[in-house]
């Protein structure tokens, strides 16, 4: 019975020793990059031991991706018979071990293993008292870089001297420089000598640090992309499902509630569009009445604090009201027309989309003086009072000054041969009326058309205002021959095929014509609402931001909007030239 004792207990230890070792060794898949030393960082334990429990990778030069080692467990841990010394402790990051020398019951290592020599694990008892010579140093390096603060520890591995070791041969077995590993020990020089047994910190080298410095820069750099890209996504809403309030004054007859009506159809027709491209509108029109009170109790609403845009309103007196609202519920709101460019000025959320007239006369004076400085300008006095064409004039004056060129007066009723004194045989010459009607307009075109007439070697330019392309019906075919300019804030090109199918679609939709207005309110409904609508649904909320890229081409009104400050209203300040080219031809020019 005792026999059989044993033999059980025997073999119940022989299991519990197996399981044990089964347990202390683990697998290892190598990564590409990995190297012996690495892994064995990874799982503290010192590369020999990796070297010695797999065979085939000879002295760790001939490990490849995706082979497999096996891991033997860590000695130290798993002594349970042995006390660790009291004297030393294993190395911390950014600091230089203790003076200690390991005991005579260190584990050590043969000369051939010693390139790879952890700090050994020692059994050393705890009155074991440890000594170290003069030679090793206590302090860390003082200068420490970014690259080496980011490794584990500030140094690679200790490396225990061996019998017949030079700083040279050290050096050469780590990839190193003498000169790195003098840095990296304090107190040692170049001419030292080596004592056997001592240790020496083995640093990263200039390679590992760049690879360490890209490593980080590159994940710095994908967690910046990251973090970006989330900000983006929670900046950024779904507005594929756009709600949008019309607010105007749409049942008010007459003529004015009439051109409501036309815009209010335009946004209509612009939804139609987008609804195509995969974007739902929800669209919602408010008589907005004419008085304060009337825009108070439409604001009062709750569906109203809802919506993602808004277009409207007509009047100054209600733009207050609603302006404040929008910015009060974070709402977009784009006033169509001039009349309210006033209104709303220190509001973010207001997009003021009619350029005024003080704005337009600025804006067109300088695209004239930048296209026409260095020709023969000519401001021609037409005896006509046009307040107005005064006050163009007078911004161009400005601008011809401020590029350093000059102008030049000339009354239309002069004679021949004052026109002849001023006007250039080898310049181009720009007639620039101070006057904008219809019977100025005329009459300057008469008298320029008879002086090319009788001088055909004076080449004549005339350039003019917003008024002149309402002049066509009678006067085109002048406008042709005379290449003729005119700055606009907004135009509808009659040869445009795609103004001609607008308006047949906006005939067979509505049962009746467009109005021929100047401008055109159903086309100025459509190329507003399609701007906006488009655009927020393409860019969300990065509109304001990036609202450049959309690159929409108009039938007739353009927009450019300019903030002064992030805490301002948009502003429209585009401005056209529109060019009658005297090969027939119109031509938009911003």
């Amino acid at each position: 019975m005792k026999t059989a004792t044993k033999i059980l207990l025997t073999a119940l230890c022989l299991f519990i020793a197996t399981s044990t070792f089964a347990q202390s060794q683990k697998q290892h898949v190598i990564q590409p990059g990995e190297t012996i030393y690495a892994i064995a960082r990874k799982y503290g334990i010192s590369p020999n031991d990796i070297i010695q429990a797999n065979p085939s990778v000879g002295t760790g030069d001939k490990i490849r991706p995706g082979q497999t080692l096996v891991i033997p467990g860590n000695k130290a841990a798993s002594t349970t018979t042995t006390a660790q010394p009291t004297a030393t402790a294993a190395p911390k990051p950014a600091a230089k071990p203790a003076e200690t020398q390991p005991a005579k019951t260190a584990t050590t290592t043969s000369p051939a293993q010693t390139h790879a020599a952890q700090v050994p694990t020692t059994t050393t008892p705890a009155t074991t008292k440890l000594t170290t010579p003069a030679t090793t140093v206590t302090a860390a390096p003082s200068a420490q870089t970014e690259q080496q603060s980011s490794l584990k520890t500030w140094y690679k591995e200790l490396y225990r001297i061996q019998k017949k070791d030079n700083l040279y041969r050290i050096a050469l077995l780590y990839n190193l420089t003498i000169e790195e590993l003098v840095e990296a020990n304090p107190g040692l020089t170049v001419e030292s000598k080596l004592k056997k047994g001592e240790f020496l910190y083995i640093p990263y080298s200039r390679a590992e640090k760049q690879a360490e410095a890209e490593r980080i820069a590159a994940e710095k750099a994908a967690a910046e992309a990251a973090a970006k890209a989330a900000a983006d996504a929670a900046k950024r809403k779904t507005l594929n499902n756009l709600k949008v309030a019309v607010i105007l004054p749409m049942k008010e007859g007459g003529d004015r509630g009439n051109k409501m009506i036309e815009f209010y159809r335009g946004i209509l027709m612009a939804a139609d569009s987008l609804k195509h491209q995969g974007t739902t509108i929800n669209m919602y029109a408010y008589h907005s009445g004419s008085t304060q009170a009337d825009m108070q109790y439409l604001t009062s609403k709750s569906e109203l604090k809802s919506m993602d845009i808004i277009f409207g309103p007509l009047t100054a007196t209600q733009a207050g009201i609603l302006s404040d609202f929008c910015k009060e519920n974070k709402i977009r709101l784009v006033m169509p027309f001039a009349t309210t460019n006033t209104v709303g000025t220190n509001n973010p959320y207001v997009y003021q989309a009619s350029i005024n007239s003080e704005a337009a006369r600025k804006n067109g004076s300088d695209i004239v003086a930048s296209r026409f400085s260095k020709d023969n300008c000519i401001i021609l006095q037409t005896g006509t009072p046009d307040e107005r064409g005064k006050q163009f004039i007078g911004n161009m004056k400005n601008q011809f000054a401020g590029r350093g060129a000059t102008s030049k007066s000339l009354a239309m009723e002069a004679d021949d041969a004052t026109w002849l004194a001023t006007l250039s045989r080898t310049k181009t010459n720009v007639i620039i009326p101070d006057a904008s009607s219809l019977s100025a307009t005329s009459t300057l075109v008469k008298k320029l058309r008879n002086f090319q007439k009788n001088h055909p070697e004076y080449k004549i330019t005339m350039v003019g205002y917003p008024e002149w392309p309402t002049y066509v019906s009678t006067l085109q075919a002048d406008y042709h021959a005379l290449d003729t300019y005119a700055y606009c804030p907004f135009y509808r090109n009659p040869s445009d095929a795609r103004v001609a199918h607008f308006e047949a679609n906006y005939k067979r939709n509505f049962k009746t014509e467009i109005s021929r207005t100047y401008p055109r309110y159903g086309i100025f409904g459509f190329d507003l609402g399609f701007y906006f609508m488009n655009g927020l649904a393409r860019l969300g909320d990065f509109f304001d931001e990036k609202m450049t890229t959309l690159n929409y081409t108009p039938l007739q009104n353009g927009f450019y909007f300019d903030q002064k400050n992030e805490n301002s209203a948009h502003t429209n300040q585009l401005i056209n030239l529109v060019h009658y080219t005297v090969s027939q031809r119109i031509e938009i020019i911003k």
